[in-house]
């Protein structure tokens, strides 16, 4: 079976799914790959088959244009802000998306960084399987996005799932619309509540340790736990480091991603200084 695995932005986005992509080409399965075209060098390693998305994620990143994205201060800012740098790629998203899944019997595509690949499925006329790093819309407790840390009010939860991924919809919507115009109907609200109807499992890259499973979810969904990407064939750690790590008191490490913020360096400095 050919399957098609979908992903986009960052490497904290990709790599859990070029996890995935990985362990399905180990199963015997047949795997492309398709994510923005900076990580051409991270799938071959893995020798999983890589088709690109013309888009670079990093030049997005660290282009001064649209780091203002990664600074916004409010809800209202981060959705703007993320319009203007998001937008303009969303056609070359969806042209090289399509071409990737073409000739596929399966589709597994990250349902919150490229909700419109639903579409896809439908329009191939084969399995579409979302799968997900962040919750799903549930009462359980407030989505990740809102930055609200509790609520006991289950109504509440559920309603903050439904305003953030509208808004992450409202980002793809004008692009989704000419680029299916004629072929597909595509609808003012985001494909969310559609993609719990169907009757497809739906993956969810977590671990229920971390984020507990919610009462409220349809059965079809499966918290796999984390997709972690195993060191690939050959790779041995520098001796410096391991020497490093050898020689004393186990060290702590603090990881930052790739999309840190040089706004905050001094704030996030003396959080690393005062909790170690």
């Amino acid at each position: 079976m050919q399957i098609t695995i979908l992903a986009a932005g960052s490497q904290g986005d990709v790599q859990p799914y070029l996890a995935l992509a990985a362990g399905l080409k180990n199963e015997g399965y047949g795997v492309r790959f398709a994510a923005n075209s900076n990580f051409a060098g991270l799938a071959a390693r893995y020798e999983v088959e890589f088709f690109p998305i013309q888009v670079d994620s990093y030049e997005i990143i660290h282009n001064p244009q649209t780091r203002t994205w990664l600074d916004s201060d409010s809800a209202i800012r981060l959705a703007l802000n993320t319009i203007r740098a998001v937008r303009p790629v969303v056609h070359q998203l969806l042209v090289d998306s399509l071409n990737a899944c073409k000739g596929s019997r399966l589709i597994i595509y990250n349902c919150y960084a490229l909700p419109f690949v639903y579409y896809f499925g439908r329009y191939l006329e084969i399995p579409c399987l979302p799968a997900t790093l962040h919750p799903l819309p549930t009462g359980s407790y407030p989505a990740i996005h809102s930055n609200i840390r509790y609520s006991a009010i289950k109504p509440f939860n559920y309603f903050t799932h439904l305003v953030v991924n509208q808004i992450s919809w409202q980002v793809f919507l004008p692009e989704v619309r000419k680029f299916w115009r004629g072929k597909e109907r595509v609808s003012f609200i985001g494909p969310f509540k559609k993609i719990l109807d169907e009757q497809f499992p739906i993956l969810c890259g977590y671990s229920p340790t971390v984020i507990p499973e919610a009462d409220d979810l349809p059965g079809r969904v499966v918290l796999c736990g984390y997709w972690f990407l195993e060191p690939h064939p050959g790779w041995k750690p520098d001796p410096g480091l391991t020497n490093f790590i050898q020689s004393g008191r186990r060290p702590i490490y603090i990881g930052f991603g790739s999309m840190g913020s040089p706004k905050n360096n001094e704030a996030t400095t003396m959080i690393v200084l005062l909790s170690s």
